[in-house]
């Protein structure tokens, strides 16, 4: 079976979030590599108005900034699956089209900041059941949401240098670097599926600079959340992970994703860093 199990066309008419649609969940179950790569081709590549987009912008913006603003330190720490999760799903019931992104990172530090280069692996011998690596959101037009590279549970001082969140409708794409597959001690005899120079046709690996920090995205995969937002064992703000978003974001989310009345709406430059 391809990389890519379905054609855009499948998707035509249906609904944000439709990877719980049960003939989606047929066929998932017999290629689910392939089935939730394609949802995110769609996602990437559908067309989208001047409206929808400056519509997403905002909403987007809202969305992680009171997460940020309003989440511990301690509950976004090593948090990446989970955060991002949290914000697709708040965003997909607004009827905007995202995915989470997983695979490797590489982070590239000041000169003369005296901090080496730090490696985030998709492939690192971690025990079975230990998401390695890192994640994020894309969603269209924004081509990066990260929220939680601050709290990879740095050591020292590198997360003060970089901000709480970056987010970026360009990136600069690159070809993918063989190294970030796995760490040394496991490159040797390391080989990847053949088809994933397919994927990174479409999911490219790239980078951006954050605040003087230049980090590099490879993404190896797709994942999507395993459960629906209310039962998700996850804090934030010191409560449940549904009701946080119930009472902190959803309100301010009315009218933000109301569709405006002029489809000439000026669209605004990469959201501000928080």
């Amino acid at each position: 079976m391809t990389h890519f199990a379905l054609g855009n066309e499948f998707f035509a008419g249906r609904s944000p979030g439709c990877y719980n649609d049960p003939d989606f969940l047929a066929l998932e179950a017999k290629d689910p590599a392939g089935v939730l790569h394609s949802y995110a081709r769609f996602v990437l590549t559908r067309e989208m108005s001047t409206v929808e987009a400056t519509r997403v912008r905002a909403a987007v913006t809202h969305v992680v900034g009171r997460l940020l603003d309003l989440a511990s330190p301690a509950e976004m720490m090593r948090n990446c699956f989970r955060a991002s999760m949290v914000c697709l799903q708040t965003l997909e019931a607004a009827g905007i089209w995202g995915f989470v992104a997983t695979g490797s990172v590489r982070f590239r530090f000041p000169i003369g900041s005296g901090i080496g280069d730090a490696y985030f692996y998709s492939n690192d011998g971690a025990a079975v059941g230990h998401k390695a690596g890192h994640a994020w959101l894309v969603v269209p037009p924004f081509q990066l949401i990260d929220i939680t590279a601050w709290a990879q549970g740095w050591r020292g001082t590198e997360a003060t240098l970089i901000p709480r969140a970056i987010i970026k409708e360009s990136v600069s794409r690159r070809a993918f670097l063989p190294e970030l597959t796995a760490p040394p001690e496991l490159l040797k005899g390391f080989r990847l599926p053949p088809d994933m120079n397919d994927f990174w046709r479409v999911f490219s690996p790239f980078e951006v600079e954050a605040d003087r920090v230049r980090i590099f995205y490879q993404q190896h995969g797709v994942t999507i959340p395993a459960e629906p937002l209310a039962e998700a064992d996850f804090m934030l703000g010191g409560r449940p992970a549904a009701r946080f978003v119930a009472d902190e974001i959803q309100p301010g989310l009315i009218g933000l994703t109301t569709t405006p009345n002029s489809a000439t709406a000026p669209p605004t430059p990469d959201a501000p860093k928080i």
